[in-house]
């Protein structure tokens, strides 16, 4: 059947999806199955007059994550504190809840151990969270925090405080207390405190047991606060308005503070702000349970590269080389995007189910009973030394591509980058003959993974760097059978 093409121009979208008011049109959510990515397009720039601006708001969110300390953290934000309007995490209850959990699993009865997996009362503040209505039986969310229900996280003396830094239990951090509970649990339980907390869980300010069940969240790992943004910038997370200056959601008429004039008046913070544009940068404070490690090289911390998606283009590829790679003739005319998530996480290359048991190629797609002796996932191909991926930044221009060649390593080893007279010497990119040695081959010595969790010191070293390999660095177990038992 020869369906005609739906087309749905930008005009076509304001006109239908808006809030009521065409300068307001809802975002739209989408996937690129090419570069695995998802896109949040803000309503805004569907507008005409809008489709060249590069203000928040409007463009696509690029979003990047790192992972800094309270004192990276105090140079970020400066004077200012971190404004919390969900699930503001408070480490008086959560140190609360910890401690009854190690009393239970460290005394001499057994009938409360089933604490450690139960949902407990909950460790966040009771105003700073959006509102969940359960009175009519079922669960309604409305954003719009009123100012004066936020509240806020400091940072001083290279700590993080809730609030505000008068007293120790405010703290953001698990204290000694619960520490030494902590201990004499995994002691007496004679497993690890985070294995011991696994599967604790704690209700959000919306729990209701009849109609949200599921609104809890883990901490046995770890404990985060919802997003902040500094205090400097909280207009940012104020809630959209229409032309007229009015809330384009529940103005006047927000079933939490219907029947208080001034909380109904006062200015209103969005949590769905941080997914629309608005601060450009805001945080998470996470209070783990377990030691974490952080690698450095001569003092400094190692920053570690993003996720990124490599495209793979075979078809500039010597005929040597592809036939090393087994990459056919059809193969070689196709581009592949390829997702590389770190050492050894390299997923895109096409491939199917072989059945080593009949010599059968089974297919891209398997449906059936699955073999684990005889069904296997192979690669169509690989990707053979000297072949070149490209990691493009810019699909406007390539001044900012990043080209890596391949080199197909084993065990710990990594490359070095190569630079200046030692790039331009290596005209023919010809990685086959050679060694770890000649790769710059850098392990981590024991001193450069220390333990920075809130025990954390210098002595705190991961462990010593094994030196005995075993069968010789070469595969100890192949396609599911042992070659060398441990």
């Amino acid at each position: 059947v020869d369906i005609t093409d739906i087309n749905i121009s930008a005009s076509n979208y304001v006109s239908i999806m808006n809030y009521g008011d065409a300068a307001y049109p809802i975002s739209l959510w989408t996937y690129s199955p090419d570069t695995w990515e998802r896109f949040q397009i803000p309503g805004p720039a569907f507008i005409s007059s809008n489709h060249a601006s590069v203000s928040a708001g409007i463009g696509i969110m690029n979003k990047k994550i790192s992972y800094i300390s309270p004192a990276e953290l105090a140079t970020d934000i400066g004077s200012n504190s971190l404004i919390c309007i969900n699930q503001c995490l408070d480490p008086a209850l959560l140190n609360a809840r910890y401690s009854a959990v190690a009393d239970a699993l460290s005394n001499a009865t057994t009938s409360d151990d089933g604490m450690a997996s139960s949902i407990l009362n909950s460790v966040y503040d009771g105003d700073a969270h959006t509102y969940h209505d359960i009175g009519s039986g079922n669960m309604e969310f409305y954003d719009g925090v009123t100012d004066s229900y936020k509240t806020q996280y400091v940072v001083s003396g290279g700590k993080i405080w809730f609030e505000d830094a008068n007293s120790a239990n405010n703290e953001m951090t698990i204290t000694s207390a619960t520490n030494t509970k902590l201990a004499a649990a995994a002691i007496k339980q004679e497993q690890p405190k985070d294995y011991l907390m696994g599967n604790l869980r704690v209700k959000t300010p919306g729990y209701d047991a009849s109609t949200s069940a599921n609104e809890v969240q883990y901490i046995g790992w770890s404990a985060s606060t919802g997003y902040l943004v500094p205090s400097n910038d909280i207009s940012s997370i104020e809630c959209s308005k229409d032309g007229s200056g009015d809330y384009l959601s529940y103005d006047a008429d927000h079933p939490r503070y219907n029947g208080n004039a001034t909380l109904m008046n006062a200015t209103r913070h969005c949590y769905s702000s941080y997914s629309q544009g608005g601060p450009s940068t805001y945080y998470e404070v996470r209070v783990m349970l377990a030691g974490k490690y952080e690698l450095s090289e001569g003092g400094t911390k190692v920053a570690i590269n993003q996720p990124a998606t490599l495209d793979f283009d075979p078809s500039s590829l010597s005929s040597t080389l592809k036939t090393a790679g087994g990459i056919s003739t059809a193969d070689a005319e196709k581009i592949y995007k390829l997702h590389f998530g770190g050492f050894g996480d390299l997923h895109g290359v096409p491939g199917g189910v072989f059945n080593v048991c009949t010599n059968e190629d089974m297919g891209e797609y398997f449906y059936g009973s699955w073999d684990e002796s005889c069904h296997k996932w192979a690669s169509k191909f690989i990707i053979p030394d000297g072949a070149t991926v490209v990691d493009k930044k810019n699909t406007s221009t390539t001044s900012d591509d990043a080209t890596y060649f391949i080199r197909a390593i084993k065990g710990e080893e990594y490359l070095t980058a190569i630079t200046g007279s030692a790039l331009s010497a290596l005209a023919t990119r010809d990685y086959t003959s050679l060694t770890a040695s000649d790769l710059g081959t850098v392990l981590a010595s024991a001193s450069s993974l220390i333990d920075v969790g809130p025990n954390g010191e210098s002595a705190n070293y991961i462990g010593t760097v094994p030196t005995t390999l075993l069968n010789n660095g070469d595969p100890s177990v192949l396609m599911g059978e042992v070659i060398v038992a441990p």
